[in-house]
């Protein structure tokens, strides 16, 4: 590999040096990006609006979930872009309102929002969002008292981890809609070993589940998934149920001793196995989506905001 080019850590595929993202699979290429804050200071002020400079994102920051439609009319307004583009772009990320604005309309955008939908955001400077680290999957992963363990790996670097509970600044979880191609035979033809029976292939909808841990000390995310070919080369055995049963034994560990960890509410719910509509809100068309998700959750978790 030339001097000008990188790897990508979750694909493994060649990037050109100083590019933001992977070209082939999307992830962000974080190995220039700068350090998150340190620990004592999760839960730092919002920076005052009156001072910011430059491109800036808008960011909801409430409670409850988000009213999609009601935001995205004064958002497809404020940035000039359709507003089906707008909210599609609002259920992926579900968080981040507007990004690239320059200061003093992000600011008359988020009080627009604050005083017409009495919604709660935040006005970040673009420089200053905390970045998401690169995935790297887990293996033999143990979530007890004393905090997680397990074995990380890309495509070429494999490394054991220990964390404490104190250093884990994240855990988010969320269920991917996955269409695949299933070939269905036709079963009223006559059999014959000769002329095999006619089939067809037919578009099928499935869910998974995956959970990722972001660690401030060292700074990585790690990720535990239902990828079925992936979780059979790590875990030796296949099987999807295999899968969903170490996610569900990690989700309920993080419950019971990660209680002061900051995750988002389908911890719990895969947890309980929760049903398929209570899924609805965090169901995700891809793991790209799921990304800005957990993206915009660590900005809540770094201003000190509840998060979804």
């Amino acid at each position: 590999m030339s001097e000008t080019t990188a790897k990508c850590a979750s694909c493994g595929q060649a990037a050109p040096q100083g590019a933001a993202f992977c070209a082939y699979c999307g992830t962000p290429l974080a190995a220039d990006l700068p350090s998150p804050p340190a620990p004592d200071r999760v839960g730092e002020p919002a920076p005052d609006r009156a001072a910011l400079r430059g491109p800036c994102s808008v960011v909801y920051a409430g409670a409850e979930d988000l009213d999609i439609r009601r935001v995205g009319r004064l958002v497809a307004e404020a940035v000039g872009r359709p507003l089906p583009d707008v909210t599609r772009d609002l259920r992926s990320s579900k968080g981040f309102l507007a990004t690239g604005l320059d200061a003093p309309a992000a600011v008359d955008l988020a009080q627009r929002i604050e005083s017409d939908l009495g919604a709660c955001v935040l006005v970040l400077p673009d420089d200053a969002i905390l970045p998401l680290p690169a995935p790297l999957r887990m293996r033999q992963a143990h979530f007890g008292p004393e905090g997680i363990r397990c074995t990380a790996y890309s495509w070429d670097n494999t490394l054991n981890l220990a964390a404490p509970w104190k250093d884990v600044f994240l855990v988010s979880c969320g269920r991917l809609e996955v269409q695949e191609a299933v070939e269905v035979r036709d079963e009223n033809g006559a059999p014959n070993v000769l002329i095999p029976r006619s089939s067809t292939l037919t578009m099928q909808k499935r869910y998974e589940y995956l959970l990722d841990v972001v660690l401030v000390n060292p700074w990585k995310r790690l990720r535990l998934d239902q990828n079925t070919a992936a979780f059979s080369m790590t875990e030796m055995t296949r099987g999807s149920e295999l899968a969903l049963g170490a996610l569900f034994r990690s989700a309920m560990n993080i419950e019971r001793f990660g209680r002061g960890v900051p995750r988002n509410r389908a911890v719990g719910l895969l947890a309980a196995g929760a049903s398929d509509p209570i899924w609805d809100a965090l169901t995700f068309l891809n793991k790209r989506d799921f990304d800005a998700y957990t993206l915009w959750l660590m900005q809540l978790v770094r201003h000190g905001r509840p998060i979804l």
